[in-house]
């Protein structure tokens, strides 16, 4: 894969920050790599001209976080101050070594920012895996700097001292009462988990996996099957259960066996809140399919412009040629037909469906 304009992309971001003027996570530095995989370049720039007016700026500041790191987990107000720590972490070691410091510390709070801090740094891996060079190693401290800034706990450890094979684990998960009020941020939503002990015994029920990769793409494959189940209900937040796993896939690529079932225990624990929260569960019907080729989802999703559309549709395609299996190309398929035909709604419709999960500033 060429990244001729990855990098220049990058130094058109590099002034603006994780989280867009509404709120929600910021996509475009995970959007213009998924473009660069697809072989999209040329869609690059002017998609982030179009996305430019949502951005935020990046707060700035010359102090760096210390020996008070712990103290400073999930304070927001110190974004610059993290991402200056993790630009020094960054000069004096290699991208590796710091992820394999680095993300058992902060991957226990990644739902705070609805693992979108996690998914950066996958990218950001895949990135630096192709070529270390300074614009790709300033991204990967933002990306960490993400997820330390936006840190917070969600269950207890997932310690998967269980017996259970992924897809039943996943059936005896808790599910929150339909009555619950779901609407605002996704990880407000998920927090209320932390007030129920059987989501976290239901967590260890899992057996450890044998093969971290394997088990990474059998997890996403299940969170397909949790999107196209509920799609009609919370299409938005349910296909982060298959960007999520993808994302850890390409960090773990590069790290110890250590980092590789820290990563798979808490990227199965974040399936789960988002099983719990939002989903009515496994379904038992047969596997959706479509008969849509790749490359037309693909140019669909770029055409589109969406954001998730573009990273899903790479994720997906992805995941099918590790662990084939229908639910990747439907699902897909699902989320930009989902885009495409509401891209004249209103922003409450949007709501509403589940295609936004907050309205637009202002």
């Amino acid at each position: 894969m060429a990244y001729e304009l990855h990098d220049q992309a990058l130094a058109a971001l590099r002034n603006t920050g994780p989280e867009l003027r509404n709120g929600a996570p910021n996509h475009a530095p995970m959007v213009i790599e998924a473009l660069t995989v697809l072989g999209h370049d040329d869609a690059i720039l002017p998609w982030i001209e179009n996305f430019r007016p949502q951005l935020a700026d990046d707060p700035r500041t010359s102090v760096v976080l210390d020996g008070e790191w712990e103290a400073a987990l999930g304070d927001y107000t110190r974004l610059g101050a993290w991402q200056n720590l993790f630009r020094r972490e960054l000069q004096s070691a290699s991208w590796t070594d710091v992820l394999e410091t680095w993300l058992p510390r902060l991957i226990p709070g990644s739902m705070a920012s609805g693992t979108h801090g996690i998914i950066r740094c996958g990218h950001a891996s895949r990135a630096l895996a192709n070529a270390v060079t300074p614009a790709r190693l300033d991204e990967l401290a933002k990306a960490l700097a993400y997820c330390a800034a936006r840190y917070r706990l969600v269950g207890g450890e997932p310690r998967l001292d269980g017996v259970l094979a992924l897809e039943e684990a996943t059936r005896q998960l808790p599910i929150l009462e339909t009555s619950s009020d779901r609407s605002g941020p996704p990880p407000r939503v998920v927090k209320r988990l932390n007030e129920r002990p059987d989501f976290t015994a239901a967590v260890a029920r899992l057996a450890p996996p044998s093969n971290v990769s394997v088990a990474l793409s059998e997890l996403a494959e299940i969170g397909a099957r949790l999107y196209l189940h509920d799609a009609g209900r919370h299409p938005l937040v349910l296909l982060h259960t298959v960007t999520g796993p993808a994302a850890i896939q390409l960090i773990v690529a590069n790290g110890s066996s250590k980092l590789a079932g820290i990563a798979f225990a808490y990227s199965w624990q974040a399936l789960a809140a988002w099983a719990s929260a939002y989903s009515r569960g496994l379904s038992a019907d047969p596997l959706p399919t479509t008969a849509e080729t790749w490359k037309t989802i693909i140019d669909l999703s770029v055409e589109s412009g969406d954001d998730h559309a573009i990273k899903f549709a790479e994720a997906c395609r992805r995941l099918e040629r590790q662990y084939p299996s229908p639910v990747f190309r439907a699902a897909a398929a699902d989320w930009v037909h989902r885009v495409v035909e509401a891209r004249d709604w209103e922003p409450q419709q949007l709501v509403d469906a589940g295609i936004r999960t907050r309205l637009a500033a202002g």
